[in-house]
């Protein structure tokens, strides 16, 4: 997750990769959720990397965010909403 957290340059963004894949290459859990919930792909997606989401998707990740807010419930509503409150 914190891998996937990362803010990078463009330039920089295939060591981010290189990062994320040896950590899954070692049996990193790619399906562990934080204490509120939140996955490897939700922080791709805050972090705004699409190359990052891009590569998880490939990989399978697809599976762990709903990324329509019509069809999420509640909970993952204020999952969601949870990422504003790291922005500092």
């Amino acid at each position: 997750m914190k891998a996937c957290k990362l803010e990078v340059k463009y330039e920089d963004v295939n060591e981010k990769l290189k990062i994320i894949s040896y950590l899954i290459e070692h049996h990193g859990d790619v399906y562990a959720t934080d204490n509120d919930g939140r996955t490897a792909l939700m922080y791709a997606f805050n972090s705004g990397c699409k190359q990052t989401v891009r590569w998880l998707k490939k990989h399978g990740l697809y599976e762990t965010v709903d990324v329509q807010m019509e069809r999420r419930r509640k909970s993952e509503v204020d999952i969601w909403a949870s990422f504003d409150l790291d922005k500092e």
